[in-house]
């Protein structure tokens, strides 16, 4: 996912937000950057689920309520897991809208004036 696909998502939650029609290509279009997004937002999580894993060896950690820190780190490595596996299986479906998705199209009226 590059930084054009970033811009192009971004302009699809505009026009989500703005309650904005989606064209048929747009509708095509957003399930492969769902697929996208679930798939690079897992991949954020094992990652940080990593840094937490290496930070108590990098630097000397506190916990704000007085709690334990390791304790904190083995609940939010544990958080970060169940997102990262949510987060891949909702790339499966999406891949899927993209596909069902791929196969609609605008019909043309035979009938209707035009150019």
């Amino acid at each position: 996912m590059d930084t054009e696909d970033l811009a192009r998502f971004g302009e699809l939650l505009a026009a989500t937000g703005e309650r904005r029609e989606l064209t048929v290509s747009e509708l095509y279009e957003a399930g492969w950057l769902l697929g996208e997004v679930a798939a690079y937002t897992a991949a954020l999580a094992r990652h940080l689920d990593a840094e937490l894993a290496d930070l108590p060896g990098r630097v000397i950690l506190r916990d704000d309520t007085g709690g334990d820190p390791a304790a904190r780190i083995t609940e939010a490595r544990e958080h970060l897991a169940r997102y990262a596996e949510l987060a891949a299986a909702a790339a499966e479906p999406a891949s899927r809208y993209h596909s069902a998705a791929g196969h609609l199209a605008v019909a043309v009226d035979p009938g209707a004036a035009g150019d």
